[in-house]
């Protein structure tokens, strides 16, 4: 009997991490993409998963300015974005994503980042998903408001059309 084995590689994705760091007021931290704090220059703090990495160890790998992530209490629910169908040739790549959630336990600050070229810009949870729409993060302002009123349990949640 003849075998036949075909092998095949796994699709190239862009594995992304994003985190939604709370304040005590539940207002959200963006961070400028650009030297200055500018409307349409925000988003969310984020880092891209290393090829051999667990979303979570990347999510630890997130700082919010000069506040590093070891000074965040992480939430425990965690949005994710499953990749969308395969993109056709010269039209981007395809991504999925998580989504973390983690609090400042201390006052916000309002300082710049230095050095590193992001300033902070806390914006009230409301306004988050309308602020950075450009990341194209489905339902993001269900998932925000419903931590923030409770009515999403613990554990994760897929995000999508």
């Amino acid at each position: 009997m003849d075998s036949f084995f075909m092998s095949m590689y796994a699709p190239i994705l862009r594995r992304e991490v994003f985190l939604v760091c709370f304040d005590r007021r539940h207002r959200v931290a963006l961070v400028s993409v650009g030297p200055a704090v500018e409307p349409g220059s925000m988003t969310l703090p984020m880092v891209r998963k290393g090829e051999r990495e667990s979303y979570k160890a990347a999510a630890g790998r997130i700082s919010v300015g000069r506040i590093p992530a070891a000074a965040l209490r992480p939430a425990n629910l965690v949005g994710r974005v499953e990749a969308s169908l395969p993109i056709p040739a010269g039209r981007g790549r395809r991504r999925e994503a998580r989504i973390f959630m983690a609090h400042l336990d201390r006052e916000a600050p309002q300082f710049p980042s230095g050095g590193c070229g992001e300033s902070i810009l806390w914006v009230a949870h409301t306004e988050v998903a309308q602020a950075v729409a450009s990341l194209g993060i489905p339902d993001l302002d269900a998932l925000i408001e419903g931590y923030v009123d409770g009515w999403i349990p613990d554990g994760w949640i897929t995000l999508g059309p």
